[in-house]
């Protein structure tokens, strides 16, 4: 299953921003959906009468975006779309995608070149091959082109301005999804999509890049015809209520997420948790997206794990002895489903690959080494009332080593792992409908206000922990001095002396340290409760009060008659001198 994260907020370090909004071209049943912005090689742009996508970056790079099939209508629906390409290479091509077998990752392609060509090509489990080839003596760079599909039963007619170039016939014809496709680098733009047999309020399908996927049932359910928007925002993690993120599902789901702030946490780039369920009104097939998280590993941790511990006292981060991928979804699968059958478990080649494009993109310190592993993993385990549950799990990591010393010397390496998120698409009693898996997360969308807000705040929380280390190793020096000056003066109440200026020098920076962290929160306009385990959890100055729910959920609240089910009434926060 492929699982397109699009530069969510858990990538931390490494998040890459896209940002997107509904498509107001003519482009009939395939417009709600139609993104626009930059996604890798690919820049989308809706226009008056006319959807554009352009790739200046990598030869043989294709996008695509499919509609679904209205129930009854293969057979006997005619399809068509209006391209010109601009500033393409030779060998670029733009026009419709026919017969798309999400399980198979199988179809057809009707499109045009930049100098006439139109070529019909087919894609399957052997590759790309044309089956056959036309030049239109009238056509020429930059000039429109219309391409149409007509079917009748499993024959096909294909239809180029105007005039009918073959007539074919294949039992495979007269199925599967359609829609339009963009190959190479170029600049293309469409019009006039257009499919007889879809209803008016028609839907659009992903838009998704090439590669295989795991195969899904023949019995999955169809696809609904209408979708729905929906807004996930943040509530408490900055100076007011944003929107995160945006995402699309079937009309008549439900949709629930949130923003999750862990408490006070040292570990600042895994402090925010964005987590959302999307669930069929039958409760039967469900997506969601399980937030990830942030673990480093040294070799010397392993025999001296009091090491660990003073790490994880610096950076706040979880020690774990996991340094690959399979280390990690081994152990994560069993936690996350403990006794779950594997049906299968293996990297996603073309979703690593495209994890790696990312990754390359942003510059790594000199000296680090970083890579990537997309996994793809079906479970089968019995679910509530007897009925078998298949669920497909894609999960993404990031792996960072950089350069270190052991505590003789010599040269180590540090390990720090990201689990960017994972896509879990189930459903009861039958495969998930990965392709309707897919168009949910293709519609994923960060707001760019909270990425950018969300980068500021990581920014801040560097400069403190560097601070906080900063002084911390003061401390040590200091202490390191005293000691010896006490050494040297061993006998003559040298010891007391040493303990009582350290004692001095701890109150002194404690203040120094509680008058920091109390400018820090009235320049972010917050303010500190204490939770019911005595951490601190920061909301916005203007809630007077503030309830902790299960699961380290906190709601703020100016309402003396607010008090949601099972909420704790937490008290501000004093730091200590």
């Amino acid at each position: 299953m492929r699982f397109s994260v699009k530069g969510w907020v858990w990538w931390g370090a490494w998040c890459v921003a896209m940002a997107s909004s509904g498509a107001q071209a003519d482009m009939g049943p395939l417009a709600p959906l139609l993104s626009s912005g930059t996604d890798g090689a690919w820049t989308a742009t809706p226009g008056a009468g006319r959807y554009r996508l352009e790739n200046r970056q990598e030869p043989g790079a294709i996008r695509y975006v499919y509609g679904p099939v209205a129930a009854g209508s293969e057979g006997r629906r005619r399809l068509g779309v209006t391209v010109a390409l601009g500033s393409a290479v030779a060998e670029a091509r733009a026009g419709l995608i026919y017969g798309f077998d999400p399980a198979q990752r199988s179809y057809w392609l009707l499109v045009a070149g930049p100098a006439g060509e139109v070529d019909w090509i087919r894609r399957d489990a052997q590759g790309f091959r044309t089956v056959m080839s036309r030049t239109l003596p009238a056509s020429g760079p930059a000039r429109a082109t219309t391409l149409e599909l007509q079917e009748q039963g499993r024959q096909l007619t294909l239809r180029v301005a105007g005039q009918d170039i073959a007539t074919l016939s294949s039992d495979a014809y007269g199925r599967g999804a359609a829609g339009i496709v963009a190959i190479g680098q170029g600049r293309f733009d469409f019009s006039d999509y257009r499919d007889a047999s879809a209803s008016a309020a028609g839907a659009a399908a992903p838009a998704g890049h090439d590669g295989g996927r795991p195969a899904a049932a023949a019995a999955a359910p169809a696809r609904p015809t209408g979708f729905q928007a929906h807004t996930i925002v943040d509530a408490f993690g900055f100076e007011q209520p944003m929107p995160a993120l945006t995402l699309s599902a079937p009309a008549g789901w439900r949709v629930e997420g949130s923003v999750r702030w862990d408490r006070w946490s040292r570990c600042w780039a895994d402090q925010n948790k964005m987590h959302f369920v999307a669930s069929a009104p039958d409760g039967r097939q469900r997506f969601e997206f399980i937030p990830g998280g942030i673990w480093q590993w040294h070799p010397q941790w392993a025999t001296m794990p009091q090491l660990a511990q003073q790490q994880m006292q610096h950076t706040g981060c979880q020690p774990r002895p996991l340094t690959d991928g399979r280390s990690f979804m081994q152990a994560y699968v069993q936690a996350l489903r403990p006794g779950a059958e594997v049906v299968s478990f293996a990297i996603d080649r073309a979703d690593t690959d495209a994890l790696m494009r990312q990754l390359t993109a942003q510059p790594a310190q000199p000296g680090h080494r970083r890579w990537g592993e997309a996994w793809a993993v079906r479970l089968r385990y019995a679910g509530t009332g007897g009925q078998t549950v298949h669920e497909h799990l894609s999960t993404g990591l990031v792996f960072e080593v950089m350069p270190s010393v052991s505590m003789d010397g010599s040269p180590a390496q540090m390990l720090v792992g990201t689990a960017v998120g994972t896509g879990s698409s189930l459903a009861v009693g039958q495969e998930p409908d990965l392709a309707l898996t897919r168009r949910i997360a293709d519609s994923v969308r960060l707001q760019p206000e909270y990425l950018q807000r969300l980068q500021q705040h990581q920014r801040q929380m560097a400069d403190l922990q560097a601070a906080a280390l900063q002084r911390e190793r003061q401390a040590f020096m200091a202490a390191q001095a005293a000691r010896a000056s006490a050494q040297r003066t061993a006998g003559t109440g040298g010891s007391s002396v040493l303990e009582s200026s350290h004692e001095s020098w701890k109150r002194r920076q404690g203040w120094k340290d509680a008058g920091q962290a109390k400018a820090v929160d009235a320049t972010h306009e917050r303010s500190a409760w204490t939770t019911t385990d005595g951490g601190v959890q920061y909301l916005p100055q203007r809630y007077q009060r503030v309830y902790q729910l299960p699961g380290e959920q906190y709601v703020g609240s100016n309402d003396a008659f607010f008090n949601p089910m099972q909420g704790t009434a937490l008290q501000p926060h004093t730091y200590s001198r």
